[in-house]
């Protein structure tokens, strides 16, 4: 007190004189000074991602001065989570069980990734292998099985998503991120209406957490040790105050998974886990994961992270495993500091935070240039086109690789850019669903996606039906079906055109049973909602013309996507889909649980 008073007395004493300026504080919600800007002081330069790599060339990184000052002024799309948005109450659920529950990847015929798994443009995911194949003639890439899942539940008004990455090869991790995806999708479901506040979603995202790593734990097979996985979950929900934001995204984040909260209105995009690999001791280090690490059967949770971000319906939020986020990386890209005006080296002692830093504002800009359009992205795009560049970004190591069999990639990625692994985007839109639909997303439901993701349901006339898009055309093409009788289960008829997918259905007390044919050599997909079930095939590759060759009739049909919609009695309804196994035969059999209303 005594000093402060004789700070007081000596500033009255001078009068008029200017008080010397203390410098600016950051911002407490990006609370670093950038040690790199003195060395941006070149308006702006742009840098080429590649000279020699054809895909990468195409991209080129606008970095400006003024993106570093924008991180320290302030940044709208993102709020820790403190004590007050804890308080926050949000909205009650508008029901008890979810609409739809995706999840992923589902098992594929011989070595064909997964295609875009969507519903309504409202959710999209995908999770592929950007691994060689061991050889031309397997049918087996290296790191199989897939050890990313992926798993999301629509409600009305909220939703939960859920991304896991099995850390190493092997069916241990494939069954510690299974594990988790799951444990976390029920503990939510069963305790979602006890959620009354941001606080509460943030503590029973941590005991989902805590029950999903006692669930990897426990061993089912004594010679076989549990895997370990990092994890990613948050809920997203309206809330009731008198501020800005309407919603808010709470997640929960141990390990190296990220998430990324686009709003096309503004044509903003904000990485809302910039932290979460500040701490790695080194490159490969993901920072934390559940399953047991230590001798006693513990966790590594390092890193073990919640956070609360305030959101508007219309708003994207995308989480992904470090096979999408790593190939943006700069390091990972063959890109040296000192081409983007840097003073250090990624692998300089101490700097691990100022690279993580800058990274994430490098990864910001190249999505840019990668998703075009900001204000038209839908999920589906989102993840359309970062997994793309994951597996365009990797392609000169798939090539050398099978170009020279049994030696090791050269760790140069300079000549080898990217990280192949497996790669996994999960892409939600922010609103209240009504009648199947967002408000917000009603403007681009309405359009599929290029990449063969299955047609909205606004396209698909009233009624049970079985369609085809372009075959719709053929004057050989049969007229629709009419809607299906109560009571009857679907309609199955027999002679429907031109639809190549074959359906034989079951029924028990409390279980339909889908037995499915398609042809070879296709990605089928099964998306299910309370009264309904989309029934998708695509073709691996199209017919690729020859000179002087055009298609007779106007119609390419190989390559197309069919669909084949089937519509239930509004006194039955499914949820919780499983992919049981496919045969032999070729025969993929899907069950869902049943439910059997009153008339």
């Amino acid at each position: 007190p005594k000093e402060s008073k004789t700070r007081n007395a000596k500033e009255k004493q001078k009068g008029g004189e200017e008080k010397e300026k203390e410098p600016p504080k950051p911002h407490p919600l990006f609370p670093f000074r950038n040690p790199f800007l003195p060395n941006m002081s070149r308006p702006p330069f742009t840098i080429p991602m590649s000279e020699s790599d054809p895909y990468l060339a195409t991209l080129k990184v606008k970095l400006e001065p003024h993106h570093y000052a924008q991180l320290e002024k302030t940044d709208l799309l993102r709020q820790v989570t403190e004590n007050s948005l804890k308080g926050l109450r949000i909205a009650a659920p508008s029901d008890t069980n979810p609409i739809i529950t995706i999840k992923g990847p589902e098992p594929q015929p011989r070595n064909a990734n997964e295609p875009i798994h969507s519903y309504d443009d409202l959710v999209s995911a995908q999770t592929i292998s950007t691994y060689p194949l061991r050889n031309e003639n397997d049918t087996v890439r290296e790191g199989d099985p897939i050890c990313d899942r992926y798993g999301y539940c629509l409600f009305s008004n909220r939703s939960f998503a859920v991304v896991a990455d099995g850390c190493n090869w092997g069916e241990g991790p494939k069954r510690a991120a299974e594990t988790a995806v799951n444990t976390i999708l029920n503990f939510l479901h069963e305790k979602h209406l006890k959620i009354t506040t941001v606080g509460d979603a943030t503590s029973y995202l941590l005991r989902g957490f805590y029950r999903a790593h006692k669930k990897i734990c426990e061993q089912t097979d004594p010679n076989d040790s549990p895997g370990t996985t990092t994890l990613i979950a948050g809920i997203s929900f309206p809330i009731v105050t008198d501020i800005n934001s309407d919603w808010v995204f709470v997640y929960a984040s141990v390990g190296d998974c990220k998430a990324f909260l686009v709003r096309p209105s503004t044509n903003e995009i904000s990485d809302i886990t910039d932290q979460n690999r500040v701490g790695q001791q080194h490159h490969a280090d993901c920072g934390g994961r559940l399953g047991p690490i230590s001798a006693t059967g513990e966790p590594d949770v390092r890193n073990l992270t919640t956070r609360a971000v305030l959101c508007q319906p219309g708003d994207l939020i995308f989480l992904v495993s470090d096979g999408v986020h790593d190939n943006l990386h700069p390091r990972i890209l063959g890109l040296k500091p000192q081409s983007l005006g840097l003073n250090f080296e990624w692998a300089d002692p101490g700097k691990g935070e100022d690279v993580e830093r800058f990274s994430t504002t490098f990864r910001v800009e190249l999505m840019r240039q990668i998703f075009g359009n900001i204000g038209a992205l839908t999920p589906s795009t989102v993840v359309k086109k970062l997994v793309n560049h994951g597996s365009l970004t990797t392609q000169s190591s798939r090539d050398w690789m099978g170009q020279n069999p049994g030696k090791r990639l050269p760790r140069d990625y300079e000549r080898f850019p990217g990280k192949m692994d497996h790669t996994t985007c999960l892409c939600f839109s922010i609103g209240t669903v009504q009648d199947g639909h967002s408000a917000a997303a009603a403007s681009s439901s309405s359009s599929s996606s290029s990449s063969g993701s299955p047609s909205s349901a606004a396209q698909v006339p009233p009624g049970g039906h079985d369609t085809y898009k372009s075959l719709a055309q053929l004057s050989l093409s049969k007229p629709l079906p009419s809607t299906p009788p109560v009571g009857q289960p679907f309609v199955a008829q027999p002679d429907t055109g031109f639809v190549p997918i074959a359906i034989t259905a079951t029924l028990n007390a409390n279980k339909l049973t889908l037995y499915c044919k398609t042809v070879t050599h296709t990605k089928f997909q099964c998306v299910g909602t309370a009264h309904k079930i989309q029934l998708m095939t695509t073709g691996i590759q199209p017919v690729q013309l020859r000179p002087n060759e055009e298609v007779f009739g106007g119609i390419n049909e190989i390559g197309q996507t069919y669909n084949r919609i089937i519509q239930l009695p509004q006194h039955m309804r499914i949820r919780n889909k499983d992919f049981i196994n496919v045969h032999d035969n070729g025969t993929i059999v899907i069950q869902f649980d049943l439910e059997i209303l009153p008339h």
